[in-house]
């Protein structure tokens, strides 16, 4: 449900290059990043983030940003990190919220001061 919603609002709510990272961003880095940790993590950074899926997370999302942002490198690393920062340090709320819609509106917000 958390997922749907998620991406309902942020396909709503941003325009379809932002979105797309957004989502991107949820879906594969967040999936790789839970995936590396759990199987190959040994490393404890945070809570339960093991300095191995953290890796994964920031390697695939800077993949994705370059390979769908690579225009607007600024908007393109923001994002990363925004969305580094929900994933590790944002709790209580569901990150299939979060993530999408935090790294969407920072993104967007940003897309638009440089344009």
């Amino acid at each position: 449900t958390y997922l749907l919603l998620g991406s309902f609002l942020t396909i709503l709510l941003f325009n379809k290059q932002i979105a797309i990272v957004a989502l991107f961003f949820l879906v594969v880095s967040d999936a790789f990043g839970a995936v590396v940790g759990r199987v190959w993590g040994k490393h404890f950074f945070y809570r339960d983030k093991t300095i191995e899926g953290c890796a994964a997370f920031l390697l695939t999302a800077v993949i994705i940003a370059f390979i769908f942002l690579r225009n607007n490198f600024i908007v393109g690393s923001v994002g990363v990190a925004v969305a580094f920062f929900i994933d590790v340090f944002v709790k209580g709320i569901d990150d299939n919220l979060t993530i999408p819609l935090g790294t969407g509106l920072v993104m967007q917000i940003l897309l638009w001061l440089l344009r």
